[in-house]
C-alpha cells in the first residue's frame, strides 16, 4: 500500500519510485493485527506517535487506547 502525499496526476505506465520509507513497523498487516485481533496498548502507541500513520488510523488507535 501507498499513501498519497502530494496530489497530482499518473497514467498507466507512469514510473515511480520509493523515496523513503517512513516507518518499520505500522505495516498494514500490523496496524490490524493490533486493532483487530490482539490489542496492545504499547504497540498502539508507538503507531498513535508515527509521524507518516494517516490520522484516521491515529483517531482509532487513541480512541482505543482510552476505553
Amino acid at each position: 500500500y501507498l499513501r498519497v502525499l502530494q496530489p497530482g496526476s499518473i497514467s498507466t505506465g507512469d514510473p515511480w519510485r520509493l523515496l523513503r520509507r517512513s516507518n518499520s513497523i505500522a505495516s498494514i498487516t500490523a496496524l490490524n493485527y493490533c486493532y483487530y485481533l490482539d490489542f496492545d496498548p504499547d504497540l498502539a502507541t508507538q503507531f498513535v506517535e508515527l509521524e507518516s500513520l494517516a490520522h484516521a488510523w491515529k483517531e482509532r488507535f487513541l480512541e482505543k487506547l482510552s476505553s
